[in-house]
């Protein structure tokens, strides 16, 4: 059985994020071919990038504006528990998906990014 992992869709957040995760008894998993801004859908992972993650990461996601996370990637997420935005909206995200899969929070940076 997997322990509890983070995916981090991302390798140019803060460097806070990371400083802070990595004080959590949980395994990192991190894209780290991010070649672009954050806000760019060509950065972010592939599909099977995020099934593999979502199927077999244990915890939760962390993912920006640029990621598209819908209802088929959402029904992949069996033993997903909170995708976490870092971005003001959550219009990329299927939140009705989430709620009605059960179990997945889904957050945001309500005041953007500090």
């Amino acid at each position: 059985m997997v322990g509890p992992c983070v995916f981090i869709s991302r390798s140019n957040l803060p460097s806070i994020i990371y400083a802070e995760l990595n004080k959590l008894p949980i395994e990192i998993r991190m894209w780290k071919e991010t070649g672009g801004p954050m806000w760019s859908k060509q950065a972010s992972p592939p599909r099977e990038v995020w099934v593999e993650m979502f199927r077999n990461c244990v915890g939760g996601a962390i993912v920006t504006l640029g990621d598209t996370i819908g209802r088929s990637l959402i029904n992949e997420a069996s033993k997903l528990f909170v995708i976490s935005t870092y971005s003001v909206g959550i219009d990329h995200i299927d939140v009705k998906a989430a709620t009605e899969r059960g179990g997945i929070y889904v957050t945001h940076t309500p005041r953007g990014p500090c």
